[in-house]
């Protein structure tokens, strides 16, 4: 039964030269898993959001949205299409959990015993009775999340649809919350369709894979098709590893689905352990000698009241390293960078900071202060670095737009650029990658590369455990208010069963320090060579 259909459906936003999305045809089948990617700026979120009629965005539209065979209008279909925001935090509307559930209820006009009844069914099911009576303040980014799934979830939707609901979660609560859509998806047969650049996990859920292109549907396939379909594009760089390592290596007709299958065909190498070796120990290592800032023993809690969130940390970074400190939502990886950048003050311990401190915040939208994005650069140096920076960012193409009406991708670019211009020595970054899409990632590693090789050093919170294992040359995970573990990428991610990369798994008893796509491509090639 089709849920939603898209006819020959065009959108454009006022005041844009071009169409955000372009003669979309598009069908959405009950009980399907859905994955919607592509590129920042493509036109995904408009997409989404044009399914589900109440947050539709405004603009010109042309063609036609069907629901169940109907168009997509009036009060009935709200509560039908269920819709998830990136943004953890921006969907909650009231300051306790139970109430947060029974929200959408009451606003339905559902007499109290049967909201009870719902309410309580759906608390049980995703397993949140523990924390059913807390302040929603007082939740973890992954528990907010899955509040807000669960807050849609509660009025019975037919489709859910999700805007990147994992960009802002550490890994674990990340696959915690696919695991709950998937089990959403199989048990309940809610349909599915969710957007993501972080593509590791979910494509294993996913029935099919639609990939977006300058507003236009260029792949709409199942999942063990779009590797070969896009081997050629940008855009297979953001396809899960063991895709994209098969479709380089291999190549067949029998791309691997999962990890499992994965490590099947994996199964073949194994006896080319010791030339793997051989290959692995002829890597170099990048040496760091002048230290560029150090921690010890930092302390530091919200209130007297309350525990400590760093509680005796120490660290030291090196002039010209990358050091990508990753944590659990919530553990004080952004409290660490605020200490270091002197934004709030030590309640113990030692900072020793070597040069001038430039800071990426976690909300980059606090770093606007303009109307448009020239202005707020122009403001921080002449016009040919302006130029050159806007270029190298790529966002040329936005410099008469207002900062705050940019896709969160782009406004990272933005805020990058403004931290940039003022000439740090040290730059630290919080969640830098968030709302990037995977070609822009790699030439953004490609660009803290390039600033090292000059000097400056990069301090980087993280989620993105895949980034980190690619550009890092030291990692740092933060635990109970200390680092407990630091080591280079291949140490770091190859001793570990859940912060670690898609790669690192796949690989696991077999090359354990092969943790990132592109050395696992290089040693399979070897290997192929040594047969």
């Amino acid at each position: 039964m089709e849920l939603v259909r898209f006819c020959d459906y065009t959108f454009k936003y006022p005041d844009a030269e071009n169409n955000a999305l372009n003669n979309i045809n598009l069908v959405v089948n009950q009980g399907e898993f859905v994955t919607v990617c592509g590129k920042s700026g493509s036109g995904k979120s408009t997409l989404l959001k044009s399914m589900k009629p109440d947050i539709t965005p405004h603009g010109e539209a042309s063609g036609k949205i069907l629901f169940c065979g109907e168009e997509s209008s009036g009060e009935v279909n709200y509560n039908k299409i269920g819709f998830v925001m990136q943004n953890p935090h921006s969907q909650i509307v009231t300051d306790k959990v139970w109430h947060e559930l029974a929200f959408g209820l009451e606003n339905m006009g559902m007499n109290s015993d049967e909201m009870r009844v719902r309410v309580a069914e759906i608390a049980s099911f995703f397993g949140i009775e523990s924390w059913f009576h807390m302040d929603t303040g007082e939740l973890s980014g992954g528990q907010k999340q899955i509040l807000n799934l669960a807050s849609v979830m509660v009025m019975e939707p037919e489709m859910l649809v999700l805007d990147e609901p994992t960009s802002q979660l550490d890994p674990i609560s990340a696959d915690n919350f696919l695991e709950i859509l998937n089990k959403i998806n199989k048990e309940l047969g809610t349909a599915v369709v969710i957007s993501e650049h972080r593509c590791s996990e979910v494509f294993a859920y996913s029935d099919r894979i639609i990939v977006v292109e300058d507003g236009e549907i260029i792949v709409d396939d199942e999942q063990k098709n779009v590797a070969k379909r896009l081997k050629n594009h940008d855009m297979f760089e953001a396809l899960p590893s063991y895709m994209q390592i098969y479709e380089v290596v291999d190549g067949g007709d029998n791309c691997p689905k999962n990890i499992p299958e994965a490590r099947r065909w994996l199964e073949k190498y194994t006896q080319n352990c010791d030339a793997c070796a051989v290959y692995l120990g002829r890597e170099d290592k990048r040496t760091f000698n002048e230290t560029a800032l150090s921690v010890k023993d930092l302390r530091y809690k919200y209130d007297k009241s309350s525990k400590y969130v760093l509680s005796g940390l120490s660290m030291e970074v090196k002039k010209g390293e990358i050091f990508g400190i990753l944590g659990g939502n919530g553990s004080g990886k952004s409290t660490l960078l605020w200490l270091i950048s002197k934004g709030i003050k030590m309640q113990g311990g030692k900072r020793k900071v070597n040069g001038r401190v430039g800071m990426l915040p976690q909300n980059p939208e606090s770093l606007f202060l303009k109307n448009t994005v020239l202005a707020d650069l122009e403001d921080l140096a002449d016009a040919g670095a302006v130029e050159e920076i806007m270029r190298e960012f790529r966002i040329e193409h936005l410099k008469d737009r207002h900062p705050h009406d940019l896709s969160g991708g782009e406004q990272q670019r933005l805020a990058m650029c403004k931290v940039l211009l003022t000439k740090p020595d040290i730059l630290l970054l919080d969640e830098p990658t968030k709302g990037f899409d995977a070609h822009f990632k790699k030439e953004f590693g490609n660009i803290l590369k390039k600033l090292t090789s000059n000097g400056i050093t990069v301090v980087m919170v993280s989620h993105d455990v895949e980034f980190c294992g690619e550009i890092c040359d030291r990692c740092g995970l933060i635990f109970d208010g200390k680092i407990v573990s630091t080591g280079a990428p291949k140490e770091f991610f190859g001793g570990k069963k859940f912060y670690t990369t898609q790669t690192a798994r796949i690989f696991k008893g077999f090359a354990d320090s092969i943790i990132s796509t592109s050395s696992a491509v290089q040693v399979l090639k070897f290997l192929e060579g040594e047969k």
